[in-house]
């Protein structure tokens, strides 16, 4: 699940966020990882994340670790590929423009998971 937004994320933002990624799931546990964002550590951050328990996990990262988080690997991925060159007219381009780079690389991350024996082989209906 991702949104894309103009401006950047800050405190109000990214509870939104958490309210739309918790209708979305409408269920299953999720485990968040974050790093150093002071909006990911303010006190209202905080106070929302307090009674989510029951369906999220936050995993915080050291303070610099982008080799830690593989979220930086994707959008760099993304951003050399699908995005690189682009001067995009609207925000609508760009969301579009990076769901095709998560489907390339969740089709990608998928061919080696099953040559490696790491997924099972997918189940088409």
């Amino acid at each position: 699940y991702f949104q894309t937004r103009e401006g950047s994320y800050n405190t109000p933002s990214l509870v939104q966020f958490l309210k739309d990624l918790k209708r979305e799931l409408r269920g299953p546990k999720a485990v968040l990882v974050w790093d150093g964002l002071p909006a990911h550590k303010s006190r209202e951050m905080k106070a929302y994340l307090a009674p989510q328990h029951d369906w999220l996990v936050v995993e915080r990262l050291p303070g610099y670790a982008p080799d830690l988080n593989p979220a930086e690997t994707l959008w760099g991925n993304i951003k050399g590929q699908e995005l690189a060159n682009r001067c995009a007219p609207d925000l609508g381009e760009v969301h579009q423009a990076v769901k095709r780079g998560m489907a390339r690389v969740r089709r990608s991350f998928e061919i080696y998971g099953r040559h490696r024996r790491i997924l099972p082989p997918l189940k088409l209906s």
